[in-house]
């Protein structure tokens, strides 16, 4: 028998696993899995509209089902690509916990998780620097992921880089 939750975008986990993980918890999380799963998500709204006020912001997007990979492609021009840099932010556990019991190669993990990216900004070269302030300033955890390079249409939009 398995349980399919509509927040993990159908990944199927054995139910055996879970009432273990929830009675027991899970050392990396500091907390019961149940307890991780049920953590609400992060609104942005109050972070973006400071940014926005006065730096130069060329995109946002808020990386929710459709993971990193199907997220970030709506808001560049089809003439553009994405070099994502694998190693860049570190991934929380329960990721980590979810590719294991789900089997899930890391295209699937991106393609279908946020992996602990719950927004991504677009910004000009010259205002990086502006906007990692601007964040860290606001206790947010910003670093640079990648870069918006250039592409042909027909071509993967997001490359991922070690």
């Amino acid at each position: 028998m398995y349980i399919v939750c509509s927040d993990l975008e159908g990944v199927l986990v054995p139910e055996v696993w879970i009432a273990v993980a929830e009675k027991t918890g899970i050392p990396e999380f500091g907390k019961t899995l149940g307890e991780e799963l049920l953590t609400p998500t992060r609104i942005y709204t109050e972070t973006v509209l400071r940014m926005i006020r006065d730096l130069s912001i060329h995109g946002l997007a808020h990386i929710t089902g459709g993971g990193i990979t199907e997220n970030i492609v709506r808001i560049i021009p089809k003439s553009c690509h994405i070099l994502i840099k694998k190693n860049s932010w570190e991934i929380p556990a329960i990721f980590q916990f979810l590719k294991q019991g789900g089997n899930l190669d890391d295209a699937e993990m991106m393609r279908t998780f946020n992996n602990g990216i719950g927004m991504i900004v677009v910004v000009p070269d010259q205002g990086v620097q502006d906007v990692l302030e601007r964040l860290n300033g606001m206790d947010e955890k910003a670093v640079v992921i990648g870069e918006v390079i250039e592409g042909k249409e027909a071509e993967n939009r997001v490359q991922w880089t070690e």
